[in-house]
């Protein structure tokens, strides 16, 4: 089944290809765009670096993993002081 899809693809593929080499004969010379070249290429370059810097800004996730469990602790232990602070109120109230 795969042999016979990649058959059909590599067809149609050399068709195409033979078809373009055909119209490319045909058609009149065309200039390179360079203006439009340089303007990708230095999109693609501005993309990247601030890929590269948004990278290095990034804190490993060992030290955000550990800072979130800090957090969570210190959270939970203050709740777990405050329900026991309002358990004392409330059986004092009703002794």
């Amino acid at each position: 089944m795969t042999t016979r899809i990649l058959l059909a693809a590599a067809t149609a593929a050399s068709a195409s290809l033979s078809t373009l080499a055909f119209a490319a004969d045909q058609a009149p010379k065309q200039s390179a765009n360079v203006p439009a070249i340089v303007m990708f290429l230095l999109f693609v370059a501005l993309t990247l670096g601030i890929t590269y810097w948004a990278a290095k800004r990034r804190r490993p996730p060992a030290t955000t993993t550990r800072r979130a469990a800090a957090s969570l602790a210190r959270r939970t232990a203050s709740r777990s002081q405050a329900t026991s602070s309002r358990r004392r109120r409330c059986s004092a109230s009703a002794a």
